[in-house]
Protein backbone atom coordinates (compact mmCIF):
# COMPACT_ATOMS: atom_id res chain seq x y z
CA UNK A 1 0.00 0.00 0.00
CA UNK A 2 1.34 3.42 -0.97
CA UNK A 3 2.53 5.85 1.66
CA UNK A 4 0.58 9.02 0.87
CA UNK A 5 0.99 12.66 1.91
CA UNK A 6 -1.76 15.27 1.56
CA UNK A 7 -0.74 18.94 1.73
CA UNK A 8 -3.38 21.63 2.30
CA UNK A 9 -3.14 25.37 2.86
CA UNK A 10 -6.80 26.39 2.79
CA UNK A 11 -10.15 24.92 3.85
CA UNK A 12 -11.09 24.18 0.23
CA UNK A 13 -7.80 22.42 -0.46
CA UNK A 14 -8.42 20.27 2.60
CA UNK A 15 -11.90 19.31 1.39
CA UNK A 16 -10.47 18.35 -2.00
CA UNK A 17 -7.71 16.31 -0.40
CA UNK A 18 -10.32 14.50 1.70
CA UNK A 19 -12.35 13.87 -1.46
CA UNK A 20 -9.21 12.44 -3.05
CA UNK A 21 -8.54 9.90 -0.33
CA UNK A 22 -12.22 8.92 -0.10
CA UNK A 23 -12.57 8.49 -3.85
CA UNK A 24 -9.15 7.49 -5.12
CA UNK A 25 -7.18 5.90 -2.31
CA UNK A 26 -7.51 2.99 0.10
CA UNK A 27 -5.12 4.62 2.54
CA UNK A 28 -6.01 7.79 4.44
CA UNK A 29 -2.35 8.77 4.49
CA UNK A 30 -1.05 11.75 6.42
CA UNK A 31 -2.29 15.34 6.18
CA UNK A 32 0.00 18.34 6.56
CA UNK A 33 -2.11 21.46 6.98
CA UNK A 34 -0.55 24.92 6.79
CA UNK A 35 -2.75 27.58 8.41
CA UNK A 36 -2.36 31.28 7.65
CA UNK A 37 -4.76 32.90 10.12
CA UNK A 38 -7.45 32.41 12.75
CA UNK A 39 -10.27 32.51 10.18
CA UNK A 40 -8.76 29.63 8.25
CA UNK A 41 -7.98 27.77 11.48
CA UNK A 42 -11.63 27.81 12.56
CA UNK A 43 -12.79 26.48 9.20
CA UNK A 44 -10.08 23.82 9.05
CA UNK A 45 -10.82 22.58 12.57
CA UNK A 46 -14.51 22.25 11.67
CA UNK A 47 -13.60 20.18 8.61
CA UNK A 48 -11.26 17.98 10.64
CA UNK A 49 -14.08 17.33 13.09
CA UNK A 50 -16.72 16.79 10.40
CA UNK A 51 -14.66 14.18 8.55
CA UNK A 52 -13.05 12.73 11.68
CA UNK A 53 -9.48 13.13 10.43
CA UNK A 54 -6.97 11.27 12.58
CA UNK A 55 -3.50 11.47 11.03
CA UNK A 56 -2.73 15.15 10.57
CA UNK A 57 -0.34 17.88 11.67
CA UNK A 58 -1.22 21.59 11.61
CA UNK A 59 1.42 24.27 11.18
CA UNK A 60 0.64 27.92 11.85
CA UNK A 61 2.43 30.07 9.28
CA UNK A 62 4.26 32.87 11.07
CA UNK A 63 7.55 34.70 10.61
CA UNK A 64 9.65 32.06 12.30
CA UNK A 65 8.04 29.26 10.29
CA UNK A 66 8.73 31.09 7.02
CA UNK A 67 12.45 31.18 7.84
CA UNK A 68 12.79 27.82 9.57
CA UNK A 69 10.47 25.58 7.55
CA UNK A 70 13.33 23.50 6.03
CA UNK A 71 14.28 22.48 9.58
CA UNK A 72 10.71 22.17 10.87
CA UNK A 73 9.72 19.95 7.94
CA UNK A 74 12.97 17.98 7.77
CA UNK A 75 11.46 14.76 9.17
CA UNK A 76 8.67 14.80 6.59
CA UNK A 77 11.20 15.58 3.86
CA UNK A 78 13.08 12.38 4.73
CA UNK A 79 9.95 10.20 4.69
CA UNK A 80 9.44 7.88 1.74
CA UNK A 81 6.08 8.99 0.34
CA UNK A 82 5.09 7.41 -2.97
CA UNK A 83 2.28 9.89 -3.66
CA UNK A 84 1.74 13.51 -2.73
CA UNK A 85 -1.56 15.35 -3.15
CA UNK A 86 -1.09 19.11 -2.94
CA UNK A 87 -3.23 22.21 -3.40
CA UNK A 88 -0.59 24.92 -3.67
CA UNK A 89 2.94 25.56 -4.90
CA UNK A 90 4.24 27.56 -1.96
CA UNK A 91 7.80 27.23 -0.73
CA UNK A 92 6.73 24.65 1.90
CA UNK A 93 5.09 22.41 -0.68
CA UNK A 94 7.89 22.86 -3.20
CA UNK A 95 10.49 22.01 -0.56
CA UNK A 96 8.71 18.79 0.42
CA UNK A 97 8.05 17.63 -3.14
CA UNK A 98 11.58 18.36 -4.35
CA UNK A 99 13.14 16.64 -1.35
CA UNK A 100 10.85 13.60 -1.25
CA UNK A 101 10.65 13.07 -5.03
CA UNK A 102 7.48 10.95 -4.93
CA UNK A 103 6.54 8.59 -7.73
CA UNK A 104 3.23 10.36 -8.31
CA UNK A 105 2.01 13.95 -7.86
CA UNK A 106 -1.63 15.06 -7.87
CA UNK A 107 -2.70 18.70 -7.67
CA UNK A 108 -6.09 19.39 -6.05
CA UNK A 109 -8.15 22.51 -6.74
CA UNK A 110 -8.05 25.85 -4.97
CA UNK A 111 -10.41 28.15 -6.86
CA UNK A 112 -9.24 30.68 -9.44
CA UNK A 113 -5.66 29.76 -8.76
CA UNK A 114 -6.22 26.36 -10.37
CA UNK A 115 -7.65 28.00 -13.49
CA UNK A 116 -4.52 30.15 -13.71
CA UNK A 117 -2.24 27.12 -13.30
CA UNK A 118 -4.05 25.24 -16.06
CA UNK A 119 -3.37 28.15 -18.41
CA UNK A 120 0.38 28.17 -17.76
CA UNK A 121 2.68 27.55 -20.67
CA UNK A 122 5.65 25.27 -20.02
CA UNK A 123 7.94 28.23 -20.74
CA UNK A 124 6.19 30.51 -18.27
CA UNK A 125 8.24 32.53 -15.78
CA UNK A 126 6.36 30.57 -13.14
CA UNK A 127 8.75 27.70 -13.86
CA UNK A 128 11.87 29.87 -13.83
CA UNK A 129 14.58 28.16 -11.82
CA UNK A 130 15.06 29.79 -8.41
CA UNK A 131 18.39 30.24 -6.65
CA UNK A 132 17.40 27.55 -4.15
CA UNK A 133 16.84 24.37 -6.14
CA UNK A 134 14.41 22.90 -3.64
CA UNK A 135 11.97 25.74 -4.44
CA UNK A 136 11.76 24.81 -8.12
CA UNK A 137 8.14 24.43 -9.28
CA UNK A 138 8.72 22.42 -12.44
CA UNK A 139 7.15 19.42 -10.68
CA UNK A 140 3.78 20.93 -11.60
CA UNK A 141 4.44 20.04 -15.26
CA UNK A 142 4.33 16.32 -14.48
CA UNK A 143 1.46 16.50 -12.00
CA UNK A 144 -2.02 15.11 -12.54
CA UNK A 145 -4.87 17.51 -11.78
CA UNK A 146 -7.71 16.20 -9.61
CA UNK A 147 -10.07 18.93 -10.65
CA UNK A 148 -13.55 20.33 -11.20
CA UNK A 149 -12.09 22.00 -14.30
CA UNK A 150 -11.57 18.82 -16.27
CA UNK A 151 -12.52 20.38 -19.60
CA UNK A 152 -10.03 23.23 -19.15
CA UNK A 153 -7.41 20.67 -18.18
CA UNK A 154 -8.07 18.62 -21.30
CA UNK A 155 -8.03 21.75 -23.46
CA UNK A 156 -4.62 22.57 -21.98
CA UNK A 157 -3.47 18.98 -22.57
CA UNK A 158 -3.03 18.36 -18.85
CA UNK A 159 -3.48 14.92 -17.34
CA UNK A 160 -6.54 15.05 -15.11
CA UNK A 161 -9.02 13.12 -13.00
CA UNK A 162 -12.45 14.68 -12.63
CA UNK A 163 -13.43 15.76 -9.12
CA UNK A 164 -17.21 15.75 -8.58
CA UNK A 165 -17.12 16.06 -4.77
CA UNK A 166 -19.34 12.97 -4.74
CA UNK A 167 -17.81 11.54 -1.56
CA UNK A 168 -17.47 14.58 0.69
CA UNK A 169 -20.99 15.77 -0.17
CA UNK A 170 -22.38 12.76 1.72
CA UNK A 171 -21.03 14.19 4.97
CA UNK A 172 -22.31 17.71 4.51
CA UNK A 173 -25.72 16.87 6.00
CA UNK A 174 -23.98 16.19 9.33
CA UNK A 175 -22.90 19.81 9.71
CA UNK A 176 -24.13 21.55 12.83
CA UNK A 177 -23.62 24.89 14.58
CA UNK A 178 -24.66 27.38 11.91
CA UNK A 179 -25.28 30.08 14.52
CA UNK A 180 -28.65 31.81 13.96
CA UNK A 181 -28.85 30.93 10.29
CA UNK A 182 -32.08 29.34 9.06
CA UNK A 183 -33.04 28.17 5.55
CA UNK A 184 -33.77 31.07 3.21
CA UNK A 185 -37.36 31.78 2.24
CA UNK A 186 -38.43 31.71 -1.39
CA UNK A 187 -38.55 35.51 -1.60
CA UNK A 188 -35.15 36.08 -0.05
CA UNK A 189 -31.92 36.27 -2.01
CA UNK A 190 -28.71 34.51 -1.08
CA UNK A 191 -25.62 36.59 -1.84
CA UNK A 192 -22.28 34.79 -1.84
CA UNK A 193 -19.64 37.21 -0.64
CA UNK A 194 -16.28 37.74 -2.31
CA UNK A 195 -13.10 39.12 -0.79
CA UNK A 196 -13.38 42.53 -2.45
CA UNK A 197 -14.56 44.95 0.25
CA UNK A 198 -11.08 46.35 0.80
CA UNK A 199 -9.78 45.81 -2.72
CA UNK A 200 -12.40 47.53 -4.88
CA UNK A 201 -12.74 51.29 -5.20
CA UNK A 202 -16.02 52.92 -4.17
CA UNK A 203 -17.45 49.66 -2.88
CA UNK A 204 -20.27 51.51 -1.12
CA UNK A 205 -21.34 52.99 -4.45
CA UNK A 206 -21.39 49.46 -5.87
CA UNK A 207 -23.74 48.39 -3.09
CA UNK A 208 -25.95 51.40 -3.86
CA UNK A 209 -26.20 50.28 -7.47
CA UNK A 210 -26.74 46.69 -6.41
CA UNK A 211 -29.59 47.66 -4.11
CA UNK A 212 -31.26 49.70 -6.85
CA UNK A 213 -30.85 47.05 -9.52
CA UNK A 214 -31.30 43.79 -7.59
CA UNK A 215 -32.64 44.74 -4.16
CA UNK A 216 -30.77 43.89 -0.98
CA UNK A 217 -33.55 44.12 1.60
CA UNK A 218 -33.84 40.91 3.64
CA UNK A 219 -31.04 39.34 1.60
CA UNK A 220 -28.85 36.70 3.28
CA UNK A 221 -25.30 37.87 2.65
CA UNK A 222 -22.69 35.16 3.25
CA UNK A 223 -19.53 37.02 4.13
CA UNK A 224 -16.15 35.93 2.86
CA UNK A 225 -13.95 34.94 5.78
CA UNK A 226 -11.70 37.96 5.11
CA UNK A 227 -14.52 40.50 4.85
CA UNK A 228 -14.29 43.57 7.05
CA UNK A 229 -16.93 42.86 9.71
CA UNK A 230 -17.36 46.52 10.66
CA UNK A 231 -17.93 47.68 7.08
CA UNK A 232 -20.27 44.79 6.36
CA UNK A 233 -22.27 45.52 9.51
CA UNK A 234 -22.66 49.12 8.36
CA UNK A 235 -23.79 48.04 4.88
CA UNK A 236 -26.21 45.48 6.31
CA UNK A 237 -27.81 48.10 8.52
CA UNK A 238 -28.05 50.62 5.68
CA UNK A 239 -29.68 48.21 3.21
CA UNK A 240 -31.53 46.06 5.74
CA UNK A 241 -29.99 42.69 4.94
CA UNK A 242 -28.59 39.91 7.12
CA UNK A 243 -24.84 39.33 7.04
CA UNK A 244 -23.46 36.03 8.32
CA UNK A 245 -19.81 35.19 8.83
CA UNK A 246 -19.49 31.42 9.01
CA UNK A 247 -15.84 30.43 8.92
CA UNK A 248 -16.48 27.33 6.86
CA UNK A 249 -16.32 26.74 3.11
CA UNK A 250 -19.74 27.57 1.70
CA UNK A 251 -19.86 24.10 0.16
CA UNK A 252 -20.54 22.77 3.65
CA UNK A 253 -23.71 24.72 4.34
CA UNK A 254 -25.13 26.06 1.06
CA UNK A 255 -27.70 23.28 0.64
CA UNK A 256 -28.98 23.88 4.17
CA UNK A 257 -29.78 27.47 3.16
CA UNK A 258 -30.98 26.94 -0.39
CA UNK A 259 -32.57 23.50 -0.80
CA UNK A 260 -35.85 23.96 1.07
CA UNK A 261 -37.22 27.02 -0.79
CA UNK A 262 -34.69 27.49 -3.62
CA UNK A 263 -34.35 31.30 -3.63
CA UNK A 264 -32.25 33.19 -6.19
CA UNK A 265 -28.48 33.21 -5.67
CA UNK A 266 -26.20 36.15 -6.44
CA UNK A 267 -22.50 37.00 -6.22
CA UNK A 268 -19.88 39.40 -7.56
CA UNK A 269 -17.99 36.31 -8.67
CA UNK A 270 -16.82 33.21 -6.88
CA UNK A 271 -15.23 29.93 -7.93
CA UNK A 272 -17.46 28.40 -5.26
CA UNK A 273 -20.03 28.30 -8.06
CA UNK A 274 -18.01 25.50 -9.65
CA UNK A 275 -18.14 23.38 -6.52
CA UNK A 276 -21.73 24.30 -5.68
CA UNK A 277 -22.81 23.25 -9.17
CA UNK A 278 -21.41 19.82 -8.42
CA UNK A 279 -23.16 19.61 -5.06
CA UNK A 280 -26.41 21.21 -6.22
CA UNK A 281 -26.64 20.91 -10.03
CA UNK A 282 -30.18 22.35 -10.14
CA UNK A 283 -29.15 25.72 -8.66
CA UNK A 284 -28.97 28.73 -10.96
CA UNK A 285 -26.51 31.51 -10.18
CA UNK A 286 -26.47 35.22 -10.98
CA UNK A 287 -23.17 37.07 -11.24
CA UNK A 288 -22.90 40.85 -11.01
CA UNK A 289 -19.88 41.77 -13.10
CA UNK A 290 -17.44 44.29 -11.67
CA UNK A 291 -15.32 46.50 -13.89
CA UNK A 292 -11.76 45.18 -13.76
CA UNK A 293 -10.43 48.75 -13.63
CA UNK A 294 -12.10 49.29 -10.26
CA UNK A 295 -9.79 46.90 -8.43
CA UNK A 296 -6.92 48.36 -6.43
CA UNK A 297 -4.61 45.72 -7.93
CA UNK A 298 -4.69 45.20 -11.68
CA UNK A 299 -3.81 41.52 -11.25
CA UNK A 300 -6.97 40.99 -9.21
CA UNK A 301 -9.00 42.79 -11.86
CA UNK A 302 -7.59 40.45 -14.50
CA UNK A 303 -8.42 37.44 -12.33
CA UNK A 304 -12.05 38.54 -12.13
CA UNK A 305 -12.11 39.16 -15.88
CA UNK A 306 -10.92 35.59 -16.46
CA UNK A 307 -13.45 34.34 -13.91
CA UNK A 308 -16.32 36.00 -15.77
CA UNK A 309 -15.07 34.56 -19.05
CA UNK A 310 -14.94 31.16 -17.39
CA UNK A 311 -18.66 31.35 -16.55
CA UNK A 312 -19.85 32.77 -19.88
CA UNK A 313 -20.74 29.36 -21.29
CA UNK A 314 -22.14 27.85 -18.10
CA UNK A 315 -25.90 27.35 -18.66
CA UNK A 316 -26.56 27.61 -14.92
CA UNK A 317 -24.97 31.06 -14.66
CA UNK A 318 -26.38 34.41 -15.79
CA UNK A 319 -23.99 37.36 -15.98
CA UNK A 320 -25.35 40.85 -15.25
CA UNK A 321 -23.85 44.29 -15.83
CA UNK A 322 -24.28 46.95 -13.16
CA UNK A 323 -26.06 50.00 -14.51
CA UNK A 324 -25.14 53.46 -13.28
Amino acid sequence: MDNILYISQSPLQLINNIEAYLKLEKSHGKHLIFVRDDQSMEAIESIIDLFDLKNFIKYKINKSFKFLFPFILSTEARTNYQKIYFGNTTSYTSFLINKIKPRELIHVDDGTRTINLLQLDDNSNFFRKPILRFLNKSYLKKSTFFTYYSQQAKDSKKTCIENTLSETSHNISKLKNLKKMVPASQNQKIFIGTNILSSYENIEQIFDQLDTQVGLEDCIYLMHRYDDASLMSSLAQRYNFQAFKINLPIELYFLYLWKKNQPSVWTFGSTAIDTLTLISPETKFNIIKLNKDGFAKSTLGESFKHLYEHFEHNPMVTLHELTS
